[in-house]
């Protein structure tokens, strides 16, 4: 009987290994599959600015979201970087939902092609403020201002030395799914109002939903 098992292992027991090998391999690959939060579960923020106070505006971010929003990501990335566009290219467009820009740093055509775009009046309800405040490219609203007065989350969280070199201005990006039925992306039904919930939070004074 010993023999016959023994002759069984060495005959099928590379066998058992392989199982043994898929079975755990599995497993292994199914436990981040489970707890990995899921799209409508993580807002990202792209900045294009040289530092940012990431602890503050992470802090900020979740004060007005339900338990549902997991992550906030921040992508921040200096304009006088080289590579800045290829950052913007990967960081940006494919997993932020929110773009910090200086006006200097985004060309109207990539304005055009990666951000959303609204009605005047819709930004401005949202944001509480005057069409000066925004930044239109060929008749469309794109961009918001950021408010920097002393004391705001925004003059907190940025270098305002980088201000000389233009004006922060907040952004949607137009492939997001995170902003309800404020926007929705060609259409599509959002996956959740996070990115909504987020600008609440950093917009000082909050916004009107």
């Amino acid at each position: 009987m010993k023999r016959s098992i023994k002759e069984h292992l060495l005959r099928f027991g590379w066998g058992y290994a392989a199982i043994a090998l898929i079975s755990v391999s599995g497993w292994l690959w199914a436990i981040p599959a489970k707890i990995s939060p899921k799209a409508q579960e993580i807002i990202g923020i792209f900045l294009g600015a040289k530092s940012v106070n990431e602890t503050l505006l992470k802090e900020e971010s979740f004060k007005k979201a339900d338990s549902s929003l997991l992550e906030v990501n921040l992508f921040v990335q200096s304009p006088e970087n080289y590579y800045f566009g290829s950052f913007f290219q990967t960081q940006g467009i494919q997993s932020s939902d929110i773009f910090v820009l200086q006006k200097e740093s985004i060309s109207e055509d990539n304005i055009r092609a990666y951000c959303a775009s609204f009605k005047n009046e819709d930004l401005e309800s949202l944001f509480q403020i005057g069409s000066e405040d925004l930044l239109a490219v060929k008749g469309k609203a794109y961009g918001v201002k950021l408010r920097t007065e002393e004391g705001g989350i925004w003059t907190r969280a940025l270098s305002l030395e980088d201000e000389k070199e233009g004006d922060y201005y907040l952004f949607f990006n137009r492939r997001s799914r995170n902003f309800g039925d404020f926007y929705q992306y060609d259409g599509k039904q959002s996956y959740s109002d996070h990115g909504l919930d987020v600008l609440d939070a950093l917009w000082e004074g909050g916004i009107k939903r």
